[in-house]
């Protein structure tokens, strides 16, 4: 495969997967999760930030902090 560009889609885990290439690094031996893993642990911080804008934009959420307090006492 070539760097910068998306591989084809595959299925693994029961879901329908895609890579992004950005580097070809040189051949070593991994096994497949160990290869899949890595791409999404760089990519998983970005969605979960992408995320929290959404659901910010969408619901004003504002904190009771008296209740959270309260709460935090009775179970420590």
């Amino acid at each position: 495969m070539k760097p910068k560009i998306f591989s084809k889609k595959f299925d693994y885990n029961k879901s329908r997967q895609v890579f992004w290439i950005q580097d070809k690094l040189r051949a070593r031996k991994m096994s497949l999760n160990q290869a899949f893993g890595q791409p999404l642990n760089e990519y998983q911080p970005l969605k979960e930030q992408e995320c929290m804008e959404r659901l910010r934009k969408q619901y004003d959420v504002v904190p009771n902090f008296s209740q959270l307090s309260e709460a935090y006492q009775k179970d420590s």
